[in-house]
Parts: C-alpha cells; structure tokens; sequence
C-alpha cells in the first residue's frame, strides 16, 4: 500500500515538472522580413501608389506585434504601423496568425519566383488577383488604411 503511494506521488512529480519550470518564456520568438504594397493587385506594378517597408516580428506564447518601417514609396497610406499578432503557429511548411484580427498564412518559400530570388527561404504570403502569383493568403484590410483591391506581400524569416 505505501509502496503504491509512492509510486502515484512520483507520477504526480513527474507530469507536475514541465507545469512549474516554465519560468523561462515558452514559444518566444523573433522574425525579420519585408513588406511590401501597391493600389493595382498583382505584384509588379502600382497605378498611383506602391510602397515598401521593414518588418519585425516579436511572437511570446502565440501573441506579439508587427512593427511596420516605411522604406519606400511617396507617401504613407498605413495609418497603424505596430499590429496586433493573435493565434501564431509556425512550422516548417507554413505560419499562420491573425494580424489585426485577419487571419494570415505565409508559405515556406525556397525559390522565389515572383521577385526572380530575392526572397528565396522566406515564409511569404500575399494576395494577387494574378493566381499564378499567389502565395498563402493575406488581407489588406490588416494594414489600416489600405484598400482592398490593393496588392499585400508580407516576407518573414528567422
């Protein structure tokens, strides 16, 4: 009987360890990448407008900001630049998020074909009305400011 008492408390030890040694932050993470935007829907081109900016991605127990730098482009239609990252998964096929409560998945990419290898072993996602271009998905509507007929390309990676 004390012998099967003391196997039960060291099978309560063992499966209560991983509960109470979580001081360390779990699933933290860091990305870096590019963002890129234009007023015509497919990759290259941009009527009126076309800008692009840098990106960093800070991701602590599936929640974070997007931090959005203009790089590029006359003028500045993004009216929110830090965006709230809900609900983040990431593996070596895909991430998926929510940004500004949008969701997002960007693909693994090894060979970029839409900016010739620029972008080769990034997570891209975008939404081109051209469907040989598109990759993952991503909305417009999670950049204040944008319209939704614009073209969104969003590049992460460790």
């Amino acid at each position: 009987m004390m012998r099967e008492k003391i196997r039960v408390l060291i099978l309560c030890f063992v499966l209560l360890i991983p509960i109470f040694s979580c001081g360390e932050k779990v699933n933290e993470l860091s990305l870096a990448g590019s963002f890129y935007a234009n007023d015509c829907g497919v990759s290259h081109g941009g009527f009126v407008w076309a800008g692009e900016y840098s990106v960093s991605v800070e991701i602590l127990n599936g929640e974070g900001v997007l931090h959005l730098k203009k790089i590029g482009g006359l003028g500045d239609p993004i009216s929110q630049h830090d965006l709230k990252i809900e609900d983040f998964k990431m593996d070596n096929q895909k991430i998926e998020m929510n940004i500004n409560k949008s969701k997002a998945i960007l693909v693994w990419t090894e060979k970029d074909k839409i900016w010739d290898g620029n972008f080769n072993y990034y997570y891209i996602g975008n939404n081109s009305s051209d469907l040989s271009e598109r990759l993952g998905s991503l909305s417009p509507s999670s950049f204040p400011g944008l319209l939704e007929h614009y073209y969104v390309e969003l590049r992460l990676r460790k």
